[in-house]
């Protein structure tokens, strides 16, 4: 049978597990939101890249048979590079908000 004094001791032993458990969960929360951020600017500028330098070897390329064909295909190009990234751009912002917010929570809950 436990005394009081031996209960009460479970009890903040118990206390203190979840606090640590607790902070835990805040800072890999932080950390995926930081790397959710990350991961969608290097995916807007990666495919941002992709769609630019794609056309731009191409229109070069036949730029030197055909100029006409070459400047459609680097004017196209850049039209749908500007699409692309603005695409990504608001994906990335929405991701960003989405982190924001969540830190916000995290911040107003930081005590159990």
């Amino acid at each position: 049978m436990m005394t009081s004094k031996q209960a009460q001791e479970q009890i903040e032993k118990c206390e203190q597990q979840i606090i640590s458990a607790y902070s835990s969960f805040h800072n890999e929360v932080r950390i995926l939101g930081e790397r959710a951020s990350k991961s969608a600017y290097n995916s807007t500028s990666n495919k941002t890249l992709l769609v630019l330098s794609i056309p731009m070897i191409i229109g070069f390329i036949w730029f030197v048979s055909n100029w006409f064909l070459g400047l459609v295909c680097i004017i196209g190009g850049i039209i749908a590079t500007y699409y692309v990234h603005d695409s990504g751009k608001s994906s990335k912002d929405r991701v960003v908000n989405l982190q924001k917010n969540l830190d916000s929570q995290l911040d107003n809950n930081k005590i159990i």
